[in-house]
């Protein structure tokens, strides 16, 4: 039955195979794939879960345990699952439904998924899921909000301007090891979009000037 709705060859044999090694009880087995075949009967990316399924029995997890991380994989991926489907008016694709998921393990929160979405509904969900993606890393990396927001309001303007500043968290995480405070990056980052600077130039011009963010040169 497994197989038969699409789950990936080696993840039934390696589940066989655990339970035959006495290594998966058999009712933990049997949750690992009702939950992978619900994920691919509710047109849930089923990749992720089968992704998870071999990151537990790699790393010797429990059975149990393996159950209730994918529970709560089905239920967060059903979350994005619905928030997609209102702000589209649509059912969500399963790319569109892994960004969501992505974000969410970047430490997003429902809450902020649900502000961010309905702050920017007149996007279309290409440049939202984009935004919100580049919006989470750098959130969580301890951003404050205002400078946030008005950062990702200007590169949500032009889809072409979101698609060159969201390789942004990379240079951030860099440049912030320094010891450079994340909003004092952000405002510059935001001074360089709205003078129409490209990322590179921007890069190139805090490794050649680093007191434009209150460094020493020779730091």
């Amino acid at each position: 039955m497994a197989k038969e709705a699409g789950i990936q060859q080696d993840v039934l044999l390696l589940v066989t195979q655990e339970v035959l090694d006495k290594k998966l009880d058999g009712e933990s087995a049997v949750c690992i794939l009702n939950i992978a075949l619900a994920a691919k009967n509710s047109k849930l990316p089923a990749s992720v879960f089968e992704e998870k399924i071999r990151e537990g029995s790699a790393k010797r997890i429990q059975g149990e345990r393996i159950c209730m991380a994918l529970k709560s994989l089905f239920k967060e991926m059903e979350f994005s699952k619905e928030l997609l489907a209102q702000y589209t008016n649509k059912t969500p694709s399963e790319s569109e439904i892994r960004t969501m998921h992505e974000a969410f393990s970047q430490g997003a929160t429902h809450a902020q998924a649900e502000a961010f979405l309905s702050s920017h509904h007149s996007k279309k969900i290409k440049t939202a899921l984009a935004a919100f993606s580049l919006y989470s890393l750098l959130k969580q990396s301890g951003v404050s909000s205002p400078q946030l927001n008005e950062f990702i309001t200007l590169v949500m303007k032009d889809d072409a301007v979101m698609s060159r500043w969201k390789e942004l968290p990379q240079l951030f995480a860099i440049v912030t090891r320094g010891g450079v405070a994340p909003d004092d990056f952000m405002e510059k980052a935001t001074q360089a979009v709205k003078k129409g600077t490209s990322p590179h130039k921007f890069a190139r011009e805090l490794s050649l000037r680093p007191r434009l963010l209150g460094v020493s040169e020779e730091k």
